[in-house]
């Protein structure tokens, strides 16, 4: 009986010392977990009033750059309705080389427009160009195709998006084809 007893006294003290250290390891993790956030809380606050400051600082710039633009505005504007003036005393030809030296939205808008019209007449005849390379290379072997395309004065990015060809690979057919 004393036997049982002793051992029933020992099972209870190691299960006390077990549960002392497995409760004892839980809370260091948590504090050792809340130093680390807090740390990482700090930093991130830091962080966020450096970002603050410097968002300040960029607006401020900003809205002075807006002023000095607004003023030149002003200026430009003062100095165009004084050239409107000075030029309408002057007509035909001295009209037209005066009006080519000074600021015209609706010529720079026509001149844009014109621009556009003849980038999309060069797609429009590069696309048709190779249309009819294509037509004509069909048939072809795709290292032969793309030699074709190269000789007619495509470029060899184009060959390589239209046939899904990598650089490797371009460069591999150029190489056995020369």
């Amino acid at each position: 009986m004393v036997l049982i007893n002793f051992l029933f006294f020992i099972s209870n003290v190691l299960l006390l010392v077990f549960g002392f250290l497995y409760i004892k390891k839980k809370t260091e993790k948590l504090v050792v977990n809340k130093e680390i956030l807090s740390d990482i809380k700090k930093e991130v606050n830091s962080m966020i009033i450096r970002l603050n400051e410097t968002t300040v600082n960029n607006i401020n710039l900003v809205e002075d750059k807006a002023r000095s633009l607004e003023k030149l505005i002003k200026l430009a504007g003062r100095i165009g309705g004084g050239l409107d003036e000075k030029m309408s005393g002057y007509s035909g030809e001295e009209a037209d080389r005066l009006s080519g030296m000074t600021y015209n939205p609706q010529k720079i808008a026509k001149q844009s427009i014109e621009t556009v019209e003849k980038m999309i007449k060069v797609e429009e005849k590069k696309a048709d160009e190779l249309k009819t390379a294509e037509e004509t290379v069909k048939d072809m072997p795709i290292n032969e195709k793309v030699m074709y395309l190269l000789n007619e004065g495509f470029s060899a990015d184009d060959i390589r998006k239209k046939y899904g060809l990598s650089s490797g690979e371009l460069e591999l057919i150029m190489n056995l084809e020369s």
